[in-house]
């Protein structure tokens, strides 16, 4: 295991993470990533990256988009600059050469554990060379190693594969505020569920309008509007485009539509027409766009999200408003409800900073960087109030002056709470202490007077997917479900006759492994004790598991 700065590379487990939280990289960046750490302080050059990364000569790739499109994802896995690297250095012409500081950590081996009744193969298996595997099909799969074993079969037409897909369910509610007493929102929200979608189509991104009359939605099958107890509403979308973020105009005729490219991977920000019309493209390499109360202005971070931007409806007289002070990010922006100013949440790099104080078992993430709320006014430009170690996560400016928001509390947990706070009409600083007035939810949009709020309420789920892989496209066809539970499921190899995947789980409390055939619905053991076996790797005879 290779240690940089905050983050860890796994070779093992094939993970990259930072303070504990692992980072999601696909095979080929993830591959080309521990090229690089191998080779710390060398240069490499593109004709070794491309050998090590497509090793099959009967498969054609674009190496140079392949190679640069592997690299953005590193550098934004590791919040690295190309223009100022800590990580790695770009030899123009020639490669890259990787440049930090790396500590090389040794891993103690499992115990060996017997593949319980595997009778022998009846021919020696053959190990052929790695056949490469699109991003595209690997965007939500790590499945062990990035050079798998493909075991040869007796099947002429299709091998399988396994991938790991983890399943993030956007199920999507509408609140309703009750009556407000005089303290506030004392009583419970009612809230009911507004999407029933499968965790394999779950929703990307959801707002509801100013009116709080409609509710939009985006998932794999497009952009959907929908009223109450109505049936929602296909609307024109952008071609091959993931959506991640949608934001409602005041007057509820456009959305705002943020996502990435599914093919390039190219952020961009789109308006999408509610009563007809055509797509708008405004602005490549930008993200996070939310309209302003008028409708007369959009503002949007760059990609890094190390500068904020506004521009006109139509993309047109872009001008930087906030720019970060070495490595600041902005992850979150947005107007006050007179649209004077912006409010926003600066991440800013804090190496220095004390870790939280939390339970060995609670995720902790950012462990190194401080979060404040900041607000500024959009004709000065001058930041005009500022709230440190408030870290925020989606946030609504309403009518009255109040603040809505989703907060991390304590800083550095993943616990979201619902907080309101009054704030100065003409700053946004805070005028009193926030308090929490709803229970952990996901990502939010409220109406323009705060009494109808949409959240989208994620539930994670590890699910093992098996796959028939065409190597002459190369593509993965007729892709379908292998584990059906509720727990967490990691696959690591196949069985020497490819017909049983081989992973870990902790369906039995603790982490045991099992293998399971293609075509049945239900596990078998391979070792379960109140012990720890995880990673489990088959040694080339076919009889043992490492």
């Amino acid at each position: 295991m290779f240690r940089f700065e905050r983050n860890e590379l796994d070779v093992e487990s094939y993970e990259l993470r930072r303070a504990g939280r692992r980072l999601r990289l696909s095979r080929i960046p993830m591959e080309f990533l521990i090229l690089l750490v191998e080779q710390r302080g060398k240069l490499v050059e593109r004709e070794a990256i491309a050998a090590r990364l497509w090793q099959s000569d009967a498969v054609s790739v674009d190496v140079v988009q392949g190679i640069n499109s592997a690299m953005k994802r590193i550098r934004a896995a590791l919040n690295d600059d190309a223009t100022k690297p800590r990580f790695i250095e770009t030899v123009v012409g020639k490669g890259y050469r990787f440049i930090a500081e790396v500590e090389s950590v040794e891993v103690e081996s499992p115990p060996l554990a017997p593949l319980l009744e595997r009778k022998q193969p009846e021919s020696p298996v053959a190990f052929p060379a790695p056949v490469p595997i699109t991003d595209e099909a690997q965007s939500s799969a790590t499945a062990g190693r990035g050079r798998r074993w493909n075991w040869t079969t007796n099947w002429t037409g299709t091998r399988w594969i396994a991938v790991l897909l983890v399943l993030a369910m956007g199920g999507v509610l509408w609140y309703t505020w009750p009556t407000r007493t005089k303290r506030g929102m004392e009583n419970e929200a009612v809230f009911r569920q507004v999407t029933t979608l499968v965790p394999e189509n779950h929703a990307t991104a959801a707002a509801i309008s100013a009116n709080g009359s409609l509710i939009a939605y985006a998932n794999i099958d497009g952009i959907f509007i929908k009223a109450k107890g109505g049936e929602p509403t296909a609307l024109q979308a952008p071609a091959d485009f993931v959506v991640d973020q949608l934001a409602w105009f005041a007057d509820g005729t456009k959305l705002v539509a943020n996502g990435f490219s599914s093919i390039t991977y190219v952020p961009a920000i789109w308006t999408v027409p509610v009563t007809g019309g055509r797509v708008n493209l405004l602005r490549l390499h930008a993200r996070a766009g939310v309209p302003s109360p008028d409708g007369m202005s959009i503002a949007f971070t760059t990609e890094d999200r190390s500068q904020i931007w506004t521009m006109g409806a139509s993309g047109e007289q872009a001008r930087q408003m906030v720019a970060g002070a070495g490595q600041d990010t902005f992850p979150l922006g947005f107007w006050s409800a007179d649209g004077r100013r912006l409010g926003f949440q600066r991440r800013h790099y804090s190496p220095g900073r004390q870790s939280p104080n939390l339970p060995e078992t609670q995720v902790k993430f950012d462990v190194y960087y401080d979060r404040s709320y900041e607000s500024v006014d959009v004709t000065t430009e001058k930041i005009v109030a500022r709230v440190p170690e408030m870290w925020m996560n989606c946030a609504a400016a309403l009518s009255d002056g109040r603040l809505l928001f989703l907060r991390w509390d304590p800083p550095g947990s993943a616990v979201l709470q619902l907080w309101e706070v009054k704030t100065d009409p003409v700053t946004g600083a805070f005028l009193e202490s926030p308090r929490q007035i709803g229970s952990p939810i996901g990502g939010m949009t409220a109406s323009a007077d705060g009494r109808q709020i949409l959240v989208l309420r994620p539930s994670y789920q590890n699910a093992i997917f098996v796959g028939d892989f065409n190597q002459s496209s190369p593509k993965v066809d007729n892709v379908r479900r292998l584990t059906f539970d509720d727990h967490t499921d990691f696959p690591h190899a196949w069985t020497p006759d490819a017909k049983e995947v081989i992973f870990q789980s902790n369906r039995n409390g603790s982490w045991d492994l099992f293998k399971q055939q293609v075509d049945k619905r239900i596990p078998e053991s391979i070792v379960a004790t109140p012990l720890t076996e995880v990673l489990p790797q088959l040694v080339p005879d076919g009889h043992w598991l490492l």
